[in-house]
């Protein structure tokens, strides 16, 4: 399930949790990284946080796919193979909650 977590400021997140998107592996094709982000900006108008079981995704700056910034809180220590699987997990979690 998809939850937005409005009103939760990221201060109240575990820092101990947080992983950066930049710091999993690059995608196999660097065109479905670009995809993905362009498809998760579209979706955003503003900073949002969304959880999709024990991960929540922190986005920011959503304008575009070259300025949007992912982190994600892994509480679940979920083992992502690289963005772009980290990607398709926020974009579900943002679209589902459309």
């Amino acid at each position: 399930s998809f939850d937005f977590l409005e009103g939760v400021p990221s201060a109240e997140l575990d820092p101990a949790k947080l992983v950066s998107l930049n710091r999993l592996r690059t995608c196999r094709d660097p065109e479905a990284e670009k995809q993905l982000k362009t498809r998760l900006a579209t979706l955003l108008s503003r900073p949002q946080l969304c959880r999709s079981g024990g991960v929540i995704f922190d986005v920011r700056h959503p304008e575009s796919a070259w300025s949007i910034h992912v982190d994600l809180f892994n509480y679940e220590q979920r083992e992502f193979p690289d963005r772009c699987a980290a990607l398709q997990l926020a974009v579900d979690c943002f679209a589902g909650r459309r």
